[in-house]
């Protein structure tokens, strides 16, 4: 099937969100829950990229400005948690 690893890595990736998004509680977590977020967001644009140069059809460009501009917003509280720590 086209696009097998970047699957993978998508699902790892949500995985790893999740997991480190779960329980902020400090400034050290919410960077881990931002770099996380980062690294989900660069699986499913990898993932899209695949999809699109096997000829299937996109990821829908607005779910994948929604997850940048949560990820960028979790940036942010991260960026300020670390400022204040």
């Amino acid at each position: 099937m086209a696009c097998d690893s970047e699957w993978n890595e998508v699902g790892a990736a949500l995985v790893g969100f999740v997991a480190a998004c779960a329980t902020v509680e400090t400034g050290v977590g919410a960077i881990a829950c931002a770099a996380a977020g980062w690294a989900y967001y660069n699986a499913v644009s990898k993932l899209d990229e695949c999809r699109r140069n096997a000829g299937l059809a996109a990821i829908d460009e607005s779910v994948l400005n929604n997850l940048y501009a949560e990820v960028q917003h979790i940036q942010s509280v991260a960026d300020n948690a670390a400022a204040v720590a």
